[in-house]
């Protein structure tokens, strides 16, 4: 069986599922065979429309990144002055980000999470987690600015989604920006508040 048939076989199967979503194992698989299509070599066009709206035109803020696979928004976010922290748990797709960018980067183990690698560049504009999402929290982390999502919240199984809310939650600071795409390419733009635990919808778009 070539690597497309057994791609369509492989997501056909996932998609089946009554809980839906994308476990660890699946990712993992998809990025070691190749089964990537959603990876683009532009940047997102709503990240590009809606920059202004996540850092409120500032520079120099810390953003988050989740499950970000190998995304040229990354470099692109610290193109424009961002400190950016992105999570991924394909270490393949965390390797062709940094070969194809030609980022120089220094490698060391997480120390608070069993196997996990944290990759920084030499400027120390970017780094990469290599670990489970989940796994992370403030004291190993840091806190942030603001998040860009593209598709983790829906990627990931629907029972696990609220607990990637909170985790999320728990890396803001107290006000904290977050830009997601969800399905059928609804835009919600997210405010965290620190007084409150839950995510209020502040703007919503059709795209």
């Amino acid at each position: 069986m070539d690597k497309t048939a057994a791609s369509k076989r492989f997501l056909s199967k996932v998609t089946s599922r009554p809980s839906g979503g994308v476990t660890t194992d699946d990712w993992d698989w998809l990025w070691q065979n190749e089964s990537t299509p959603w990876v683009s070599e532009s940047v997102h066009p709503v990240l590009e429309e809606y920059i202004n709206d996540l850092t409120l035109g500032k520079e120099n803020l810390r953003l988050l990144v989740p499950l970000c696979g190998n995304s040229v928004d990354l470099k692109w976010l610290v193109d424009r002055g961002h400190q950016v922290v992105g999570v991924e748990v394909s270490q393949k797709a965390i390797a062709q980000f940094l070969t194809e960018h030609g980022l120089e980067h220094d490698v060391q183990p997480v120390k608070e999470i069993e196997n996990a690698r944290v990759h920084t560049t030499c400027n120390g504009r970017l780094q990469i987690y290599d670990c489970d999402f989940f796994a992370l929290s403030r004291d190993v982390i840091g806190s942030f600015n603001g998040v860009w999502d593209k598709g983790a919240l829906v990627a990931i199984p629907p029972d696990m989604r609220k607990r990637f809310v909170s985790c999320t939650l728990c890396l803001r600071l107290s006000v904290c920006l977050c830009l997601s795409i969800y399905l059928h390419f609804h835009l919600y733009v997210y405010l965290y508040v620190s007084a409150c635990l839950s995510v209020c919808p502040s703007v919503c778009l059709c795209m």
